[in-house]
C-alpha cells in the first residue's frame, strides 16, 4: 500500500474528473463527523490519534469536513494540479 515519492499532475479535464469522482462516490458514503477509512470502511469514532505499527491502514483516513474542503479547493483550481 505504501508508495513513496510518487506523484502526477492532473490537468484541467482530470482535476474536474477527480472532483466528480469524490462528490459522487466517495462524498455521498459519508454523513457529519464520520470518516473513510483506508479500507474503503467508514467510521464515526473519533480518531483516537494511535500510532498503528502493525497495521499501517489504521494511521490514514478521511473526515467529511476535509473531503468536502478538498473537493471545493480541486473546483477552484484552474490546473494542473500535482498530487502526491
Amino acid at each position: 500500500m505504501t508508495r513513496y515519492n510518487c506523484s502526477a499532475e492532473l490537468d484541467q479535464q482530470q482535476v474536474a474528473t477527480l472532483a466528480d469522482f469524490l462528490q459522487a462516490r466517495i462524498l455521498v458514503r459519508l454523513g457529519a463527523g464520520e470518516r473513510l477509512l483506508a479500507d474503503g470502511s467508514v467510521t464515526d469514532v473519533p480518531d483516537g490519534r494511535t500510532l498503528y505499527r502493525d497495521d499501517l491502514a489504521k494511521n490514514y483516513s478521511v473526515h467529511r469536513e476535509m473531503l468536502v474542503r478538498i473537493i471545493d479547493f480541486l473546483r477552484a483550481a484552474k490546473g494542473p494540479v500535482r498530487v502526491g
